[in-house]
């Protein structure tokens, strides 16, 4: 009898983690999509910038789990080698990429 027990607690378990799981989308993310309201996620990058697919991956990957977005990579001076993987990050992530001019960038973000 105590095996019974044991499975149905762990059954129960596993389905209060699951309702949790699958609420945590609704109590997470900002509603957007209604009432004219979207969310823009601009990534402003220059130079190195190392993390930079990285920060759009999460980004996607927030997007991918229901987070209904924009996201935009601005060439705010970044290496040639930088704004290539740049170019495949908007190529391959349905990202879009603009250049902006140095002193198009604000400093105090």
């Amino acid at each position: 009898m105590q095996v019974w027990e044991i499975l149905a607690a762990a059954a129960l378990c596993c389905a209060v983690f699951c309702l949790i799981y699958a609420a945590k989308k609704k109590l997470l993310l900002p509603k957007t999509g209604c009432c004219g309201v979207t969310v823009t996620a601009t990534v402003r990058a220059s130079g190195r910038a190392p993390c930079l697919e990285q920060t759009v991956n999460g980004l996607v990957w927030l997007r991918q789990g229901g987070m209904d977005m924009d996201i935009v990579i601005e060439d705010a001076g970044l290496v040639p080698q930088q704004r290539q993987l740049a170019e495949i990050l908007a190529r391959e992530k349905d990202v879009s990429l603009t250049r902006v001019q140095p002193e198009q960038t604000d400093p105090g973000r």
